[in-house]
């Protein structure tokens, strides 16, 4: 079960912190309309933080052939992911935002993901207010 504000709150940016399977390259990490990830980072053991660099869809697919397709991972590297895709959301926001972890985790680790408000949200939050 994720959990969200890590100790922290601040109306523009939410975090929200997913519990990694081993060999689950997916993560779904939708959070509702109005938001976009800022920042993907992985929490060791010891919830030191290593942050993930953002790839494009080609980049992705040369390293994992075949994973966004549905492939099986487990003839893939087994690692500490290093890098992740982020599958876009339909261009009406609506979809699941879907990160894509690359190597796929060897261990359970924690992922935390990070969102700002985005202009749809900000546009949201204007329209409340008036």
């Amino acid at each position: 079960m994720p959990k969200f504000n890590d100790g922290e709150f601040d109306a523009d940016r939410l975090t929200k912190i997913f519990d990694l399977q081993v060999g689950r390259c997916r993560v779904n990490a939708a959070v509702g309309s109005g938001y976009d990830i800022a920042a993907v980072s992985l929490l060791d053991i010891r919830r030191r933080e290593i942050k993930l660099v953002p790839v494009t869809r080609e980049s992705f697919e040369r390293r994992a052939p075949g994973i966004i397709a549905g492939g099986d991972p487990a003839a893939h590297l087994y690692a500490v992911p290093t890098c992740y895709w982020l599958r876009p959301r339909a261009a009406d926001g609506t979809g699941l935002l879907q990160l894509y972890l690359w190597p796929v985790p060897l261990h359970a680790w924690r992922l935390r993901v990070t969102y700002k408000l985005s202009a749809v949200g900000e546009r949201l939050r204007e329209m409340a207010t008036r």
